[in-house]
């Protein structure tokens, strides 16, 4: 599967509707395309499985590389249009997403990315043990349960967790 750092991956944005609504990435092939799922309502079956679908390929990604994605989707769409000003849902989720993420730097994040996936964590847990910053391996535990299983023991967590420290201070 291609990775959602991978420099030959190209960025796509389909406009949501005018509103403001929730935006969610969808990997394919070429690349990430933001948009809007389709609606999710109890009363239609139909609905909910166009919804499975449309999360089908989903990739979960940390807030770092959401800021990264969107960063570098900006500043495309300037490149080709000078004039170009994002609208006020990839704007604001821009300005969250460079105040909250832990890491700046493309090549940092994928150096976390990938110290994660090897050592065994899924890409929910990698994105939440990214995330969240934690300390020790006892709170990493508390905080996603599935870090409690066997495949992890707390030295191995607290190594993971001192290594992802280091790279943050080396931002």
């Amino acid at each position: 599967p291609v990775s959602v750092m991978d420099p030959s991956v190209s960025f796509f944005f389909v406009p949501p509707p005018r509103e403001l609504v929730p935006v969610h990435a969808r990997a394919t092939g070429t690349g990430i395309i933001l948009g809007t799922p389709p609606p999710v309502s109890v009363m239609d079956a139909n609905t909910s499985a166009d919804a499975e679908e449309f999360f089908q390929d989903a990739k979960t990604m940390t807030v770092s590389e959401v800021a990264i994605a969107l960063e570098h989707y900006t500043n495309e769409r300037r490149t080709r249009d000078p004039s170009y000003q994002p609208n006020l849902l990839v704007s604001k989720t821009l300005e969250y997403t460079n105040t909250i993420s832990t890491n700046k730097n493309l090549d940092t994040v994928r150096k976390i990315r990938s110290l994660l996936a090897e050592a065994g964590m899924t890409d929910v847990e990698l994105a939440l043990v990214s995330n969240l910053q934690l300390e020790s391996a006892e709170e990493a535990q508390k905080l996603i349960p599935s870090l409690s299983d066997d495949r992890f023991s707390t030295e191995e967590l607290n190594r993971l967790l001192l290594e992802l420290q280091n790279y943050s201070e080396f931002e």
